[in-house]
């Protein structure tokens, strides 16, 4: 805004990009709003503000993304692709790599290579290629973020061809030195706590002689490992531990006891080294690598098919993905004349949320940049995207890179003032952090440069943050059937009805207000499994709740029983939707039904024996049989020539399950979700992909591939209602209080187990199969990326749970369950190292030790004996830390506390006490405004007339204005109205029938007989005959008088 408004550089000068449209469209709003304060305060530079206001149409404040579509389409003719190219759809996209793989693999089973059949016996099970098919996409998907994708995985493979001389000196190895130094300094660590621990009072004080010769080998085996790995490994091979000197004199067992247990730690420590490196070097590792090269490198030549099938596939349909955008664009930037061009068209680039690029997008900003024009925006801290193929480590390479003293015209400026946060929390979260994050977890050092630091107007506030452990296993180690999710919940719920009405100072406001649902949302890690519960525990304790939920849309009844009838529709002979459907409310069969059914044709298919039955039998069952098998037949013939979207809302409308769903709890979402299934089929149709086949295969990647669909919602983001979402979905919101819970649950890492493992740096890890007994082993780049992999995932976990805590502008709740708080909190009291951080299994397993040394910590440090691993620290931040016993949390009241009717119908209340007449008053309060309850938000004009609110209402017209008077036009068009409204069109088909139901109106009293003569039998029959009227006359269901917006 500064450089547009004082420097005058024009706005379609200067790049903006950022991480979401979302993003985009609100800057691109700020900009504006800021150009048109200016232009109605400053009149000497109207002529300049209004052509800004002009350009700003032309203005590239955009995601990476667009900016490399409008390259592309720009300069499509370098590409040799078609300019009228669409975005595919995720799940079109999906189906077409599915098919291409099919391609590419029949042609190689037809070709039968040797190394292709080795492939498919590494990584196959004993059913089908589906995981090899998954692991060819997978490690496609996994290259795009690579710049020269093909070449990069080439390159890597190539290593697996080194010698034993060559590999001392590749990458490979100095991984493999960082990991063992790494180990051996974790040994190193544990050895030196002991020997602190023998320094003090009471402590084995003759141990530190074993100690020091411990920490001596140690430092010994560093120094050999920079010598190489022949050298290390003789070394490695001699290393023994002495045995410990007997102690004779009076000592504190705790203390000693400490000492021996840490020692043994790091001698097992040694001893891992040992048995993961020590047999594979070198001569075994370069072994096992080269074995596997040929192998490997048959698989890159599958890739290469791969893509070009897949290209092709692409180009028929006029398409491309996400991923083709942005390598598209780097191919045409390769052109120097072009990237000279953009170089010169921008004289400032600015890039949003910069922690979160990758290799690609990085290489194509440093292909457009110009000279000292680049200014990057980023908190590797809030790095959470690296499903994505995100890359912090070109964030964190520039942070330590660029300097941060004035005077330097490309430094870093470390911008760590938080205007969200209070400054309970922000103290909170710095002494957090300050104690867990290193370069080594985490990433980057939680130094000066990183702690928050709060404005001056935002220290009003003084609430502690609350850490709430729920213990599962307080009582007798008795437990109940709730899991541990559902007892969070449960505890939530009642946390935030304590909380709701609780006053607090809001900051933007500037005054004291009541806390309100609106004001609290609960984040979860992951949401997918634990919403519902969430959802049900809150509502069952009368707390709404806004559930910002992207999955789930497949488990719902009326979508999985619609999937079915497709699938059956697109072929009958499909046993288990065939049975789906017949019991499923659309046509009810009973299990009875499909028994006798099986019994009479027990050796066919289940279709095969419905169509004998059908044809054998004269029963009911029968001819509801050959109803069903006609109804389909029907759906099948109207599938050839009917848009799919409106096949689908006939069969729903016409069966009536678009109806009976609504019957059904939560109806209106439920019929919420079938629009969503119509408005799906719609967009399908789109697509390169025809039919219904095509469509089921296209509902089912997006089902896999959990493409965020949704669910309605009954309230929305507005409503005075609490929020629950995941702490990704939160990123770049602020909320005034927050509680995340499922601290607890365990971190996922899953994707270190796949066969085939990448990483962006050291390349690929594959299995090495051991030809006799045909075996199974973890390779040493296997184990190296499997070990990279998993300190990367915690460094993100950590980073996550930053991003969650600092959502929080007044309040933070932190909720979280453990099966035995005595074992788990003797294990938080262990040194505070990055060894024993690196083994945390969730994120209680941070939070809890470093509360533990906290001042505020004094509940958790009780349970533990001795104390003796650290001293506490003395901090500003403030922690509430509760341990609340889980087994008593569902438990109803007390049944003996209960008054049965008899005694609260012969209650006698005691003394009234001073409250009495206050609770009298509050209990009879009456809402002043109770009238003003009832005007509704949303009202038709013809409705205003009855809104006559000052007048009495007259229910009936007096004698005198009745007599000898004629009825107006309007009273008999509602008359008209009245008729229709009660006529039955089916015996409409003469005047005699119309007559005959006028007058059984009249014998009813629904209406006098002079209003019956005003009407005209003829007009009404006119209407039954019309186009429209047959329309009505012959449809199963009229809906009359049904109000609508």
């Amino acid at each position: 805004i500064d450089l547009v408004i004082t420097d005058k550089i024009d706005i379609d000068r200067i790049l903006v990009v950022t991480f979401t449209n979302a993003a985009a469209g609100e800057m691109k709003e700020r900009i504006n709003r800021a150009i048109i304060a200016e232009l109605n305060q400053n009149s000497k530079n109207t002529e300049y503000l209004r052509r800004q206001l002009k350009l700003m149409n032309r203005a590239y404040i955009c995601t990476l993304h667009s900016f490399c579509n409008e390259v592309v389409r720009k300069h499509f003719h370098l590409l040799g692709i078609d300019p009228g190219y669409r975005i595919g759809d995720v799940a079109e996209v999906q189906l077409l790599k599915s098919d291409s793989v099919l391609e590419v693999f029949e042609t190689e089973y037809r070709k039968a290579e040797p190394f292709f059949l080795s492939l498919v016996e590494m990584f196959c099970n004993k059913r089908d290629d589906t995981p090899l098919q998954e692991l060819v996409l997978e490690t496609y998907d996994f290259i795009q973020s690579k710049p020269y994708p093909l070449s990069w995985l080439k390159a890597k493979v190539k290593e697996y061809s080194l010698d034993p001389a060559g590999f001392e000196s590749s990458a490979w190895a100095q991984a493999i030195k960082n990991q063992i130094s790494t180990q051996l300094s974790a040994a190193r660590e544990v050895f030196q706590t002991a020997m602190d621990i023998c320094r003090r009072p009471g402590g084995p004080m003759q141990y530190q002689v074993n100690l020091n010769q411990d920490i001596s080998l140690i430092d010994h085996l560093i120094s050999a490992l920079e010598k190489g790995f022949t050298y290390f490994a003789q070394q490695l091979a001699q290393t023994q531990h002495t045995r410990l000197v007997r102690i004779n004199e009076e000592i504190d067992e705790a203390l000693k006891k400490g000492v021996q247990d840490l020692r043994n730690e790091g001698k097992e420590l040694i001893r891992q080294v040992k048995s993961h490196y020590l047999p594979k070097m070198p001569d075994a590792l370069v072994k096992e690598m080269n074995y596997l090269y040929p192998v490997l490198d048959y698989l890159v030549n599958i890739l290469i098919s791969f893509e070009k099938v897949y290209r092709g596939k692409k180009r028929e349909r006029g398409i491309v993905d996400f991923n083709d955008i942005e390598h598209y664009a780097l191919t045409v930037l390769r052109n120097t004349e072009v990237a000279s061009e953009y170089q010169r068209m921008y004289l400032y680039i600015f890039v949003d949320e910069y922690q979160d690029t990758n290799s690609v997008q990085d290489t194509i900003l440093s292909m457009i940049k110009g000279q000292d024009n680049l200014f990057m925006v980023g908190d590797v801290k809030q790095s959470i995207y690296r499903f994505r193929l995100a890359e912090p480590s070109i964030f964190i390479k520039k942070y330590y890179d660029f300097p941060s003293c004035q005077g330097q015209k490309n430094r870093r400026i470390d911008l760590n003032t938080n205007f969200r946060s209070c400054e309970s929390i922000l103290n909170g979260v710095n002494f957090l952090f300050q104690s867990i994050m290193s370069p080594n977890l985490g990433e980057i050092d939680y130094n000066e440069s990183c702690i928050l630091k709060s404005p001056s107007d935002k220290s009003f506030d003084s609430f502690p943050i609350e850490l709430c452990i729920l213990d599962s296993n307080r009582v007798n180690g008795i437990d109940d059937d709730w899991g541990d999710s559902e007892k969070e919940a449960l505890y939530v719920a009642r946390k935030i009805r304590e909380l709701v009405g609780q006053p607090v100072y809001d900051h933007k406001r500037q005054c004291f207000r009541k806390i309100e649902y609106r004001d609290i949302t609960v984040l979860l890690r992951t949401i997918s499994n634990s919403a519902n519960i969430f959802t049900e525990k809150l509502i069952s304790q009368g707390i709404p709740v806004y559930a910002d939920v992207t999955s789930g849309y497949f488990d719902t009844l009326e979508v999985k029983i619609i999937m079915n009838l497709l699938r059956l529709i697109s072929n009958k002979r499909q046993d288990i939707p065939l049975i789906s459907i017949m019991r499923s409310p659309l046509f009810r069969f009973s299990i009875e039904d499909l028994a006798l059914i099986r019994i009479k044709a027990d050796t066919l298919s289940y279709f095969e024996a419905v169509e004998r039955y059908s044809l054998e039998n004269q029963d009911e069952l029968a001819h509801r049989l050959n109803r069903f098998l006609d109804q389909l037949n029907l759906w099948k013939n109207q599938s050839r020539y009917m848009p799919l979207n409106e096949l689908l809302w006939k069969i729903l409308i016409d069966s009536g399950f678009y109806y009976l769903v609504n019957a059904l709890p939560g109806g209106s979402q439920r019929q919420a979700n079938l629009r969503m299934f119509c408005e799906k089929a719609r967009e399908f149709q789109k697509t390169s992909l025809k039919g219904i086949y095509n469509f089921i295969r296209y509902m089912e990647k997006i089902e896999n591939n959990r493409v965020d669909m949704g669910l309605p919602k009954d309230l929305g983001e507005n409503d005075n209602a609490v929020r629950l979402m995941s702490i990704h979905k939160s990123k770049g919101l602020e909320f005034p209080v927050v509680i995340i819970a499922g601290l607890g649950k365990q971190f996922n890492f899953s994707d270190i187990s796949s066969p085939l493992l990448f990483h962006r740096d050291l390349g690929v890890g594959a299995r090495y199969i051991e030809p006799e007994p045909r075996m199974y082993i973890d390779t040493i780049p296997r184990k190296v990326i499997k070990n990279q992999i998993r300190i990367e995932s915690l460094s993100e976990e950590m980073r996550i749970l930053y991003v969650g805590m600092t959502r929080a502008e007044i309040r933070l709740i932190l909720v979280g369950s453990v099966p035995d708080i005595v074992s788990k909190v003797s294990k938080w009291a262990k040194p505070l190292s990055v060894y024993n951080l690196v083994k945390a299994k969730n994120y209680l397993d941070w939070i809890g030790p470093a509360v533990m040394r906290h001042q505020d910590g004094e509940c958790l440090r009780e349970l533990v004996e001795d104390f003796q691993y650290s001293q506490v620290v003395a901090d500003n931040s403030k922690w509430q830390v509760n341990v609340v016993c889980a087994s008593g949390l569902n438990k109803e009241p007390d049944e003996s506390k209960r008054l049965s009717r008899e005694e609260l119908l012969n209650y006698t209340p005691g003394k009234r006490s001073d409250e009495y007449p206050e609770l009298i008053a509050r209990l009879s309060w009456e809402y002043p405004f109770a009238e003003a309850t009832k005007v509704p938000s949303k009202i038709a004009v013809t409705h205003l007339t009855d809104l006559q609110t000052n007048l009495p209402n007259i229910v009936t017209m007096p004698r005198f204005m009745i007599q000898n008077r004629r009825l107006s036009a309007a009273e008999k068009g509602s008359i008209i109205h009245f008729v229709m409204q009660h006529l039955d069109f089916k015996r409409a088909t003469s005047i005699s029938d119309i007559k005959s139901q006028i007058e059984n109106m009249v014998n009813a009293g629904l209406l006098d007989q002079e209003a019956a003569e005003t009407v005209d039998g003829k007009d009404i029959l006119n209407f039954c005959l019309s186009e429209l009227g047959k329309r009505v006359c012959q449809a199963e269901k009229v809906y009359r008088e049904i109000p609508f917006n």
